[in-house]
């Protein structure tokens, strides 16, 4: 019975070790998720869905794969932050500035970029369908393979950035700012050039041009013709 006991007692201390051990392994990740929101705070793979994050500076910070659905990131700065494959469905990142941030991979739809400063920023291999990049400043930003179906740039400023590879079907350019944009084996079907200057784009041709819908004020680079088929009908 002594021997039987004995036996209970030391099953019974290695298990409280090895349980205080995984406790203690897991205890920084956790930490680290509520981590207060300032410049390089590390909270990558953590889940922040549904959070106000509002006019914090987050600049370095690391969110890669993190999940920001559905929060409120507005008037933020963020620049340089790596956000690469993060989930950002709904995500509103209005007035935010994300500079040279890397939202590689990041997927989502109707995330709101509405007036961010998105300098640089690097987009490629994204899917973030319908969303909304109103008046968002772009300059040199690269959309490279990114899937932006239906999201709205409408008077957004997008000099010098890269579309090459992507699929910007059905997006709205109107009153847009595309001087020196890179449209290399883009699909543009459908997307909205009502009024556009494309005159100084790149890499654009005419089977692109063919499948895309513009106007009588649509202007062209040299050697590019207006389809018979503009202005489009609407969608039924």
């Amino acid at each position: 019975m002594k021997l039987i006991s004995l036996a209970i007692r030391s099953l019974i201390a290695c298990t409280i070790m090895v349980t205080g051990s995984i406790l203690l392994s897991a205890a920084p990740a956790n930490a680290r998720c509520s981590d207060a929101p300032v410049p390089g705070v590390d909270w990558s793979k953590c889940r922040k869905r549904n959070v106000i994050l509002s006019e914090y500076n987050l600049t370095d910070a690391n969110l890669s794969s993190a999940d920001l659905s559905g929060s409120d990131v507005r008037s933020s700065r963020m620049k340089d932050a790596n956000l690469s494959k993060a989930l950002l469905t709904r995500t509103n990142f209005d007035k935010s500035d994300l500079s040279g941030a890397n939202l590689s991979k990041v997927e989502g739809a109707r995330t709101s970029f509405v007036s961010a400063k998105l300098i640089s920023t690097n987009f490629t291999k994204a899917a973030i369908f319908r969303s909304d990049f109103t008046g968002a400043f772009l300059n040199g930003a690269d959309f490279s393979k990114t899937e932006l179906g239906r999201s709205n740039f409408s008077s957004a400023s997008l000099p010098n950035t890269n579309f090459q590879f992507s699929n910007i079907s059905r997006v709205n350019f109107e009153g847009a700012s595309l001087q020196g944009a890179d449209f290399y084996n883009a699909w543009l079907y459908r997307t909205q050039l009502n009024g556009v200057d494309l005159s100084s784009v790149s890499n654009i041709t005419q089977s692109q041009i063919e499948l895309a819908c513009g106007d009588a004020k649509t202007k062209l680079p040299e050697g590019l013709v207006a389809p018979k088929s503009w202005p489009c009908k609407k969608d039924e």
